[in-house]
């Protein structure tokens, strides 16, 4: 009997081109081979490490297509050119989700504009592009400013697409957000999103900060963050099945190349122990190419095999394991790249202004309220270092921790 229902279930597949389980996300953002322009179909092909990982198994169960501007593209009602029906195939043919991502720091500006000519019919035209090539779309939303229109264009979304909970729910219904790395980053989207997951938004994702991570525990710094709450913002814990993190593919990465000792599999271990949705990549493809590709990752491929499959992460998975109101370290978190230049925005209204000095050395803010690096400054939540000029002292101006 038991033979019987597995041949059943194969057929279906066959027949009806199974859909991935969501239950554990293992997602990749894809960038085409032109720096996430689009501007025709992408080689495929190159893709084919991302749809068989060496077992038959698709290596991620989602791809999420970088990106769409909100204000050219989504107010408009039309797709970037190669972003074609035949793309989004070839990844569902395989059984892996495609998700349209709107936005990302290049896009930043166009998102307050497509927001202003109505925030509710944003929402509604980006689901109508959703049913029209079968995608789920994302809000990665890295402005400033409009945060609480963001709540506007997902109820306008919903009014097209409804809401579907639980693990597997249909591809167009997938609404989702990016969260900066750390809540001391886009802090006020953090706010919004906790409006919205569970009942309009399905789940989040914390990005990557500017570089790679070195480590777990620098990387946990930050997601647990998220877990915890932050009671000075009036932000609530994030449900770990609500919670996304991100690691990089691109820009030297070793988690590309390799598995074993690499911070991919220590995050593999970190997610299986603290139950949290899933681990996304940024990025496939070409973000910023020549130079800056990620076009086959056997270290993600095994990720995979660890991480969907339930087996034994290899490498050490050490740093912090449950969420905590650790602060966090002295670089501040900045949003993914998006731009063919893979620079990552240093400016947002969520941060204050103020300057900095030659040699970098640590230096307390006065009242325990921001922080900074050597380049630009952001509102945190707890005590943390500053970096100041050798010598220098902290002083508080305004909305300002300045060295001096």
């Amino acid at each position: 009997m038991q033979r019987l229902v597995i041949l059943f279930l194969l057929v279906c597949c066959a027949v009806l081109t199974c859909k991935a389980d969501l239950s554990k996300v293992y997602a990749a953002w894809y960038c085409a081979d032109d720096g996430c322009e689009w501007s025709k179909e992408p080689n495929l092909s190159e893709n084919a490490w991302l749809t068989n990982r060496g077992d038959g198994q698709p290596t991620v169960n989602l791809v999420n297509f970088a990106f769409l501007n909100p204000l050219h593209h989504v107010a408009a009602g039309v797709v970037p050119p190669g972003m074609t029906q035949n793309s989004v195939n070839y990844f569902t043919s395989k059984g892996i989700r495609v998700v349209f991502s709107i936005g990302g720091e290049a896009y930043s500006s166009d998102w307050n504009a497509a927001l202003a000519t109505g925030a509710f019919q944003l929402g509604v035209s980006a689901a109508n592009i959703a049913k029209r090539f079968g995608v789920g779309m994302e809000i990665d939303y890295e402005a400033g400013g409009s945060e609480s229109q963001l709540i506007t264009f997902a109820q306008g979304y919903r009014s097209v697409i409804p809401y579907e909970s639980g693990n597997n729910p249909s591809t167009v219904s997938i609404l989702t957000i990016d969260l900066a790395a750390g809540t001391g980053y886009l802090s006020d989207v953090d706010v919004a999103a906790s409006k919205m997951i569970g009942t309009t938004l399905n789940w989040a994702y914390a990005m990557v900060s500017s570089g790679p991570w070195n480590s777990l525990s620098e990387a946990t710094t930050y997601w647990n963050q998220h877990l915890s709450g932050q009671s000075w913002m009036n932000l609530p814990p994030l449900a770990a099945n609500s919670l996304v993190v991100c690691v990089y593919s691109s820009s030297g990465a070793t988690n590309c190349p390799t598995y074993s000792g690499s911070v991919l599999s220590a995050t593999v271990g970190w997610a299986q122990q603290n139950s949290v949705r899933g681990i996304a990549f940024w990025a496939v493809g070409c973000p910023a190419p020549p130079s800056n590709c990620a076009n086959n990752c056997p270290g993600i491929q095994q990720g995979s095999i660890a991480y969907l499959s339930g087996t034994s992460a290899t490498g050490s998975a050490s740093g912090s394991t449950s969420a905590t109101n650790s602060p966090p370290p002295t670089s501040a978190p900045t949003p993914k790249p998006s731009s063919t230049s893979g620079s990552a925005s240093t400016s947002t209204s969520g941060t204050a202004t103020g300057s900095s000095s030659g040699s970098v050395a640590n230096c307390l803010s006065l009242n325990g309220m921001y922080c900074a690096d050597s380049t630009h400054f952001e509102w945190c939540p707890q005590q943390i270092v500053q970096s100041c000029g050798a010598g220098t002292t902290c002083q508080q101006n305004g909305n300002s921790i300045i060295c001096g």
